[in-house]
């Protein structure tokens, strides 16, 4: 049985999840996200975190869809049209990997930009950096539609029947010329952001999470308490599968 990502946030076999920048002096844009928008904003410091605050996906029969915790996860990075990629990458992977208790093996390069639907991916995680869809300049994503958005996050789910469903391929995909004109610290939020989609967290319901469905100038660039509560449900502490 293969489960892939859908676009309805009832729809718990899969989740796409989109991040949107917003340009300064112009309200919150107007952009519905496949589960939520999220967007990049000026906004009052983010209120302590929440440990309750998280959300993960679950399959008909009530399990937590999540990766395998006890098996390395294997990942690369298509770095091709942003260079200095690997090192904020690898601090946000070693992060994730922190959180979750679970490994994170580095393969190398990719030369892949991921597609809707398509899941030939070079390894099981994939980190993309690429270009709008249609993009005349080439290394185009169609997760990435435009209008500010600057990434999107998901996972494609497999198993021979309900009871073991399981994460299986993961990606985290980011807009590399929205990237490049926004702040280190929404860089840094980003990649946490996408990252926990890829390992099967929702969004936070609160601006304390870097999970939130809004990213503010404040927005804290680590895993809340939680960002780091949902990790630990779809981590090693929730056991093997």
């Amino acid at each position: 049985m293969a489960l892939s990502a859908r676009r309805s946030k009832t729809d718990v076999l899969g989740v796409r999840q989109r991040l949107l920048f917003l340009q300064p002096r112009r309200a919150v844009l107007g952009v519905t996200a496949v589960l939520a928008a999220v967007s990049v904003a000026c906004g009052a410091p983010p209120v302590p975190g929440v440990s309750s605050d998280f959300s993960i996906n679950r399959a008909s029969d009530g399990h937590g869809l999540r990766w395998n915790p006890c098996a390395a996860i294997h990942w690369r990075l298509d770095s091709r049209i942003e260079p200095g990629a690997f090192t904020p990458v690898n601090t946000a992977i070693n992060t994730l990997a922190s959180a979750t208790g679970m490994t994170f093996v580095y393969d190398g390069a990719a030369s892949y930009s991921p597609q809707v639907k398509v899941w030939t991916q070079p390894s099981p995680l994939v980190v993309s950096f690429a270009r709008q869809s249609g993009s005349p300049l080439g290394f185009a994503s169609s997760y990435l539609s435009g209008a500010g958005q600057i990434g999107e996050g998901g996972w494609w789910a497999s198993g021979s029947s309900q009871a073991n469903i399981q994460i299986v391929k993961g990606y985290a995909v980011i807009d590399a010329d929205v990237y490049n004109r926004s702040t280190t610290n929404v860089r840094a939020a980003t990649l946490l952001h996408e990252l926990g989609h890829s390992v099967g967290l929702n969004h936070a319901a609160y601006n304390s999470e870097v999970m939130y469905g809004m990213l503010a100038a404040a927005s804290p660039t680590f895993y809340s308490a939680g960002d780091l509560s949902g990790l630990r449900a779809v981590g090693r502490p929730a056991g093997c599968l």
